[in-house]
């Protein structure tokens, strides 16, 4: 009897331990889009800018955004945009879960996807600060999410920066 009662609650304490997931998710550094890089470091809504990294979706779901916005929003379940610019990643606790915060100022011009790249323009109100790639971030039960170390910095026609 002492035998399975310390059997037991040796399995608690594990099953507890392994559980430990749960809450606000947190970091895993090899998934999802990362080591975020763009050239060049800066400029105005409009200009060009090319961004790569490691881990961004096939080039086929990033052709079928453009082409069929709400089959990629169904295949890939998700409504954000492909770059954000300027993200704001934040968790807020809600009734009985964590609730994932991602924002910033999509792109909607995109010029070229090629493996691990996206060419796009600077969109109309970015201002100054981190860039986010979309890519496949859920794996068990946390979300991951990487933006760029570097800021992009925005410029207005006043050459003034935009924060």
């Amino acid at each position: 009897m002492i035998k399975k009662t310390i059997f037991f609650m040796i399995f608690i304490i594990v099953f507890i331990i392994s559980c430990d997931n749960f809450g606000e998710p947190g970091y895993v550094p090899d998934y999802g889009p990362k080591n975020i890089k763009f050239t060049p470091g800066s400029g105005k809504p409009g200009d060009i800018v090319t961004i790569t990294g490691d881990d961004f979706y096939p080039v086929e779901d990033m052709e079928l955004y453009i082409s069929n916005r709400p089959e990629f929003n169904q295949k890939r379940r998700t409504l954000l945009p492909l770059i954000l610019f300027n993200v704001d990643i934040y968790y807020t606790a809600e009734v009985d879960y964590t609730q994932l915060h991602v924002e910033g100022t999509g792109a909607s011009d995109y010029i070229e996807f090629g493996k691990n790249k996206i060419v796009c323009k600077v969109p109309e109100g970015a201002k100054s600060g981190k860039i986010w790639v979309n890519g496949c971030y859920t794996a068990a039960f946390k979300e991951l999410h990487h933006p760029s170390e570097e800021e992009f910095i925005v410029y207005d026609e006043t050459g003034d920066i935009v924060r």
